[in-house]
């Protein structure tokens, strides 16, 4: 067992304990390393000035690659804390030198110059990550960066100026490094912070997890939501349990008839979204516009579910989706399944017991003839909180009734809700626009909606039939085209 959390930044090795491996990244990085080039506005994640690139050694079940590598991926530092970078590699702008800070100066892409870090950090990501880029790819890359300056165009000028392929220096990226994080993934951490009477633990089992875990336990996965609240609200943790170091809980697989999608709970949704691109289209456009490249490579997806916001934008699909919870507890034998809905019991609050952990999640993945539907609805389209949310399946039959219908909304309750005595009146009914008008007017007696700064409970109710007779269309419009 380790006491200490070892970080590569820019090629050289840390080991950080105590109270430091509290600290965020952003404040690690300028205040302990005088690295001033990661700046810091936000504090929330949202402005991207404290871009900086993050790896972590474990398999890319996107591709073929059995092996374990560093990806470098961005990540915002300001909602980054040190202890969620155990045998991690940071690299800052400081870091780099390639041909896009060339193309930056010669485009004039830079007036104050506060943000410019950032982007220079998300471009390189995508350079290091994509084969070919297009102005789209690089419009989807710094949709988690703001400039207040350019107006972007020259910033996206920059980046199509490119030529050469981009890389790190082989400094950054030397084997030996990959070999020292790995030798070191395997050794367990417990950090004792007592002058602040904190406690940090990161095992390399699953049951040791569940045997530390207790009501005053808080599992930090990602920390884009709960790194805000540290930040704006001074939300203090005594208790942290990270399962970093867990390997199989990064394991994304399809089963032999590709049709259920197993989803380990440290999968982030970035690498949840490149799995699933090409075999469900829909969830890939869905996902474009749930948050930043920033937050998609920290976030994950069963973070998103536990976290048990009523607006989590997760949340809608996977319960369509028959989506179900493998539960471990301390005594490993012992572990459940249970369906995603049974998982909330209120606003905030999980049916998980004290010692339980979720360790995957399963996926049925839509068939051919089922038609899914997404949609998220929010003051901005992109990168925005929703105020309501939905997901619709519908499996019908070649006489065009209605054998199967799943309908699920988020932001219209306490919970996010699947609206099952509806689903059991829709079934065998024969499908035509007047039968989705006459239901949408019931939706309204299966819902609760709250107002809030997103919406009035009014504005939620109307979204929610209109999105019910918009399923109805696009539906149709898919038949048609």
């Amino acid at each position: 067992m380790r006491n200490y959390i070892t970080v590569y930044i820019n090629g050289k090795e840390h080991q950080i304990t105590g109270s430091d491996i509290y600290k965020s990244l952003s404040n690690y990085l300028r205040n302990d390393l005088s690295l001033k080039g990661t700046k810091i506005v936000c504090e929330e994640g949202d402005c991207g000035a404290c871009t900086v690139l993050k790896a972590f050694p474990k398999i890319d079940y996107s591709t073929k690659s059995k092996k374990p590598n560093l990806k470098f991926e961005a990540i915002n530092s300001c909602i980054t804390y040190m202890y969620l970078l155990d045998c991690c590699h940071i690299v800052t702008v400081e870091g780099i030198k390639n041909q896009i800070q060339e193309e930056m100066v010669k485009n004039n892409s830079s007036q104050c110059g506060f943000c410019t870090p950032g982007f220079v950090m998300s471009l390189t990501s995508l350079f290091l990550n994509e084969k070919d880029v297009t102005e789209e790819k690089v419009k989807t890359a710094l949709a988690g960066n703001l400039c207040r300056c350019t107006g972007y165009a020259q910033i996206i000028d920059a980046a199509m100026s490119v030529y050469s392929k981009i890389t790190l220096s082989s400094v950054i990226t030397q084997e030996g490094i990959v070999k020292n994080l790995l030798k070191l993934k395997k050794q367990e951490v417990y950090i004792a912070d007592e002058k602040n009477k904190r406690e940090f633990y990161s095992p390399t089992k699953i049951e040791d997890a569940a045997s530390f875990k207790n009501k005053n336990i808080t599992i930090v996965s990602g920390a884009t939501d709960l790194g805000v609240q540290i930040n704006k609200i001074d939300r203090q943790i005594k208790q942290t349990l990270s399962l970093n170091l867990i390997d199989d809980l990064y394991k994304i697989s399809l089963n032999k008839n590709k049709d259920i999608l197993t989803i380990g709970s440290k999968v982030s949704i970035n690498d949840f979204q490149e799995f699933i691109k090409n075999i469900v289209p829909e969830l890939n456009d869905f996902l474009n516009i749930f948050a930043s490249k920033q937050i998609k490579n920290q976030a994950t997806i069963v973070g998103n579910l536990v976290n048990a916001s009523p607006v989590a934008d997760t949340t809608p699909f996977l319960m369509v989706l028959n989506t179900k919870l493998k539960i471990v507890s301390k005594n490993r034998s012992s572990h459940k399944e249970i369906l995603l809905e049974k998982l909330y019991l209120g606003y905030k609050k999980l049916s998980l017991k004290e010692d339980e952990l979720i360790e995957s999640i399963t996926i049925e993945l839509p068939k051919k003839d089922q038609f899914l539907k997404t949609y998220k609805i929010s003051k901005r389209k992109d990168l925005d909180i929703s105020a309501v949310n939905a997901a619709f399946l519908l499996k019908k039959s070649k006489l065009n009734i209605i054998e199967d219908i799943k309908i699920c909304y988020g932001g219209v309750g306490p919970t996010t809700q699947r609206l099952n005595q509806l689903e059991k009146l829709l079934q065998n009914k024969e499908i035509s626009k007047d039968l989705f008008k006459e239901f949408s007017e019931r939706i309204n007696d299966y819902i609760t909606p709250m107002s809030d700064m997103r919406g009035s409970s009014k504005y939620r109710q109307l979204i929610a039939k209109n999105l019910f007779l918009k399923f109805y269309q696009d539906m149709d419009m898919h038949e048609k085209a």
